[in-house]
């Protein structure tokens, strides 16, 4: 009977050996869906005002682990990817004829010379040269 027994468990420990993914992988995909939100919440919200403090309080963590953790699977720092979130969303409003201080202050830019030196640092051009370029044939 106890042979029995310990034929089980080590049948049982066997099994747990060859699982085709880490033990550490449910940390991994905490992580992953952590940063899925995250980005999730950024690109619903790029008009606001947004801080550090307010995304950590959102996500219960600190802001020091909530930037380590977003670099970390991005590659981009969270102000990194929500700048470039913002000229995205701004060039293409300006496409389509709204006016440059408009869609810098409908994409959540404080104030028009932030917008116009991420613009021109993020997409080689100023914003009004993307106006005029749509303007043309």
């Amino acid at each position: 009977m106890s042979q029995a027994i310990l034929t089980e468990i080590l049948i049982l420990v066997m099994g747990l050996r060859r699982r085709p993914y880490p033990l550490e992988e449910p940390a991994r995909l905490v992580t992953r869906t952590l940063v899925s939100e995250i980005i999730a919440y950024l690109n619903s919200h790029l008009s606001e005002k947004l801080t550090l403090d307010r995304l950590a309080s959102a996500f219960f963590v600190s802001k020091y682990h909530l930037c380590r953790t977003f670099k970390r699977a991005t590659g981009a720092t969270v102000l990194e990817y929500l700048t470039q979130k913002r000229v995205l969303q701004a060039k293409s409003l300006l496409e389509q004829g709204v006016a440059p201080s408009m869609a810098a202050s409908q994409c959540g830019f404080g104030d028009y010379s932030t917008f116009y030196r991420a613009y021109r640092h993020l997409l080689g051009q100023t914003p009004s040269q993307t106006t005029v370029k749509q303007d043309s044939p």
